[in-house]
């Protein structure tokens, strides 16, 4: 037999012996429960797994009823996650998806895929709206309140739309003489009146939406901005800037806090929706989680597994009690945060 033909059933017969070692240890060790496939060493404050591997993004709906999760073979699975009940799976028409958000209503679920924007109806899994846009497409992001949508692409640009009725409403213009060539991330404020987007070159740009004015722009280094977050009272910019989160004033663009520990760069950020926590996932494998307010670590999750098993996204739950991570490898995990602070 050649190596090439070798090579499934060695890596089939690891995983086969992996799960008995962990199954063992799980009968062994009091107190110690398993979370799903690959989950056996986290300690039993996980409230359960939900089965969707390779999960790029995790995301809450509005009405706390629905779990989005996307993996990177392209599909996204809703979830009931109070009953652990998987309601559709959707497989959108374009390949290559990017990013997704919920509709401020929790009607509508927002999938990026190449050059398109695709709306699925949440009730019952099915496609709602074809969007088309310029270029391929990185980050989208659907204001609390309002029927618009923010895409950043390939190409560094940036666009506001009325996705009702597929009106392009702006371009987020910045220096022309910097040249961008992706955006990471896009996110709102909670009222819906500011833009911030985390870019390549170390940069996190703040629009008001109103009328596409550039407000500011910050700069914590040199490294790459994967991921921004707003505070629930708008006040606070939150962004993953290499293996740190810098945390500035947003009225006069102070730098507050910078937030270290991480071993690896950030992947993700959420805040606690009453904006007392703030979660950071990384590409170490961990997650974190820190005071808002002064930026105290409260605790580490290190949730193991092999080398490339990122922490590809962290969502808090709309009532702020369940945080849900989403990983390379393995479930979709779903911890209880009191749990999480009395560890």
């Amino acid at each position: 037999m050649d190596r090439k033909n070798r090579l499934p059933k060695i890596v089939i017969s690891l995983l086969v012996l992996g799960t008995i070692i962990c199954v063992t240890l799980g009968l062994l060790v009091s107190g110690l429960q398993s979370c799903g496939r690959l989950d056996i060493f986290i300690n039993s404050e996980c409230l359960y797994s939900l089965e969707h591997p390779e999960t790029r993004k995790v995301l809450f709906s509005p009405d706390e009823k629905i779990l989005a999760t996307l993996s990177f073979d392209d599909t996204v699975r809703l979830w009931q996650f109070d009953r652990k009940l998987l309601l559709h799976t959707i497989i959108p028409q374009a390949q290559d998806a990017e990013s997704i958000d919920f509709s401020s209503d929790g009607s509508l679920l927002a999938i990026a895929t190449g050059g398109t924007i695709e709306f699925w109806n949440v009730h019952d899994g099915t496609l709602s709206n074809v969007l088309k846009v310029p270029g391929d497409i990185f980050t989208i992001a659907i204001s609390p309140n309002n029927p618009i949508l923010v895409e950043g692409g390939a190409q560094g640009s940036i666009h506001l739309w009325q996705f009702a009725d597929e009106k392009l409403l702006r371009e987020l213009e910045w220096d022309r003489d910097v040249r961008l060539h992706w955006v990471n991330h896009v996110v709102f404020n909670q009222d819906g009146d500011l833009v911030a987007a985390g870019l390549p070159d170390g940069t996190i740009r703040l629009w008001r939406v109103e009328d596409g004015v550039l407000l500011k722009t910050l700069r914590g280094s040199d490294n790459m901005v994967y991921n921004v977050a707003f505070s629930p009272d708008s006040k606070t910019l939150a962004a993953g800037i290499g293996r740190n989160v810098y945390l500035w004033k947003v009225d006069d663009g102070e730098l507050q806090l910078i937030l270290n520990g991480h071993t690896n760069s950030i992947n993700s950020l959420a805040y606690s929706p009453d904006g007392e926590f703030l979660a950071s996932g990384s590409l170490d494998g961990s997650i974190r989680l820190w005071s808002a307010m002064d930026g105290t670590l409260l605790r580490t999750l290190k949730l193991g597994g092999w080398y490339g098993n990122w922490v590809n996204s962290v969502a808090f739950s709309a009532d702020g009690k369940i945080l849900a991570v989403g990983q390379t490898y393995g479930s979709v995990k779903l911890f209880d945060v009191k749990q999480m602070l009395k560890q």
